[in-house]
């Protein structure tokens, strides 16, 4: 039985504490504790299958117990592949922009760089938000994962609220869960 599986079991208990709701940590498919996310488009099958996620949501539903999920979008693990692209491409791949990264001077082929680590933990690269190629990606991948998990769970109208719904006054995108 997957991690996530059993929390069916206390759903109902959930409800007779007066909770109203569900909260996860991350989801995302991980290398390790969940917050080093490796794939932004798969559950982390230590937790669970896709359609296990899916009927916990629609459990959940069931009993109006809203779910809450901790999307990590300040950093990613080392071993996320667009990471791992950057070591081995250097500081002219396309990605290195994604990261705040130091690179040495003079040296090639390019030895790995000096990274923002998140918090100071080695595992978690901090993304460079300032890059506009980050928020795209974010952007595009809230929808794409949570989107067609929600469609499977919930009723059309609740799949829409969580989706990209505009841009705000400064012109950025506004997203809504």
């Amino acid at each position: 039985m997957h991690r996530l599986e059993h929390l069916h079991a206390w759903l109902d208990y959930a409800l007779e504490l007066g909770a109203t709701g569900l909260a996860l940590e991350p989801v995302f498919a991980a290398s390790t504790h969940g917050y080093d996310t490796i794939d932004h488009f798969r559950v982390d099958p230590r937790l669970c299958e896709d359609r296990d996620f899916v009927a916990l949501t629609q459990a959940a539903h069931t009993r109006d117990l809203r779910v809450l999920l901790d999307g990590v979008f300040n950093h990613i693990g080392r071993d996320h592949s667009a990471f791992v692209e950057v070591l081995e491409q250097g500081s002219q791949a396309p990605l290195a922009g994604w990261f705040k990264l130091s690179w040495p001077d003079g040296a090639r082929p390019d030895p790995e760089p000096e990274d923002a680590c998140f918090e100071g933990h080695r595992q978690l690269v901090t993304l460079n938000h300032e890059e506009s190629a980050v928020a795209d990606y974010i952007f595009f991948v809230m929808p794409k994962l949570i989107q067609p998990l929600l469609r499977e769970a919930l009723d059309y109208r609740a799949a829409e609220r969580s989706s990209f719904v505009g841009t705000d006054s400064s012109g950025k995108p506004d997203c809504r869960f």
